[in-house]
């Protein structure tokens, strides 16, 4: 598995340098991209190349992302690289509590959705910092998909720490505000049902307003 997270990292490495390495459009959108979200918070370096690694598959340069226009335009992929690649379009966001911790890899639930994920430590995740990794802490990342079942660290990793439930509350309100477009990224359907009980409470009250004949 690590030599397939190697290839990963170093593919990842290739999109990131073409992003960099581009003019005109390209560096317009990750420009105008950076600017609008680094006005949500800061954290430094660590907050700029998570925002980097969210415009390689949420930035748009004429409705298309960075991550499809290198697809377009590499023309020394393999096919295995261009399977991986798409697999990348369905990478996320989220607030991650660490449920266990393996030999090379963690389990991590999403805290927004209750879903769970086995992902992937490489190599380039500096050891002073994972080795104060403990259960239950919250972490802000990105993952992406490897296969069907095992993810890897797409970004860097923001410890939040062991949170108490209001600070954990605080925590969830931030993401909320900060990344609204991400709060169901891996459960479509959980936000199908939370609208659908926006529109059962919305109909709800415009019954109770109407006055009886």
């Amino acid at each position: 598995m690590q030599e397939t997270i190697e290839a990963a990292l170093k593919l990842k490495q290739t999109l990131v340098d073409f992003v960099y390495d581009a003019e005109g459009e390209i560096a317009v959108a990750l420009e105008t991209y950076a600017a609008k979200k680094g006005q949500k918070n800061s954290y430094g370096i660590k907050h700029h190349n998570l925002t980097i690694a969210r415009f390689l598959t949420e930035g748009k340069v004429e409705n298309k992302t960075p991550l499809n226009i290198f697809i377009e335009q590499a023309k020394d992929l393999s096919e295995k690289d261009r399977v991986l690649l798409n697999r990348w379009h369905h990478n996320f966001i989220g607030l991650f509590e660490i449920k266990e911790i393996q030999d090379d890899c963690y389990q991590l639930m999403n805290w927004l959705t209750a879903k769970t994920y086995t992902v992937y430590r490489h190599h380039r995740m500096p050891e002073k910092e994972v080795n104060r990794w403990q259960l239950g802490e919250i972490i802000l990342t990105i993952i992406a998909p490897i296969n069907d079942l095992e993810w890897f660290f797409f970004s860097e990793r923001i410890i939040k720490g062991k949170l108490s439930q209001p600070k954990l509350a605080v925590s969830i309100g931030e993401f909320r505000d900060n990344y609204p477009d991400s709060l169901y990224a891996d459960a479509p359907e959980l936000l199908e049902q939370a609208w659908e009980s926006v529109a059962i409470y919305h109909q709800e009250f415009i019954v109770a307003k109407i006055p009886p004949p």
